[in-house]
């Protein structure tokens, strides 16, 4: 049986007074997909936070690829979400004074990729995402079905482990 390449177990996550996750629990196989379904409010995207190391959860464990990510200082958490993780957010979040381009080649940027080579890897995804014509646009100057393409190209521009998606067709 291959282990997990991300799981989650017995997870716990409140804010205030409303229990946002009692006991979830989820394990996810290398080249697995997944969907999460519920109601609006029913915790969908405070799993997807806890198991990218945005939030950390009040009880229980995530592990990405192994190794134990919950209890990881906030700088080890960052450089996973930078390197191991993609994320596509239910609102795109995209910058709004980037370019497309600019913004799906952040995550290169940010890894200490010179600016060329990540412009030229964002504007790859981006064509392959049929959005060439649009690399020098703004967000506020493309579709919403489009801005969200440059988010999931933003999220896939780095080759990560995992891709989390929260409402991504939203």
């Amino acid at each position: 049986m291959t282990p997990p390449l991300l799981a989650a177990t017995s997870l716990e996550k409140a804010f205030r007074r409303d229990q946002a996750l009692r006991g979830a629990s989820l394990a996810v196989a290398p080249g697995e997909i997944v969907a999460v379904r519920g109601r609006s409010g029913s915790g969908k995207s405070t799993l997807l936070h806890c198991l990218g190391g945005i939030l950390r959860p009040d009880a229980g464990a995530v592990w990405l690829d192994g190794t134990r990510i919950d209890g990881l200082s906030d700088a080890r958490r960052a450089h996973l979400r930078r390197t191991r993780l993609g994320f596509v957010f239910q609102a795109g979040e995209l910058v709004p004074d980037l370019a497309l381009v600019d913004n799906v080649a952040l995550p290169l940027l940010l890894g200490g990729m010179p600016a060329r080579a990540a412009r030229a890897e964002a504007a790859a995804w981006l064509e392959r995402l049929g959005l060439r014509e649009l690399g020098s646009a703004r967000p506020d100057e493309a579709s919403g079905g489009e801005r969200q393409r440059a988010a999931i190209a933003r999220a896939l521009v780095h080759g990560p482990a995992v891709v989390l998606a929260d409402e991504p067709t939203g």
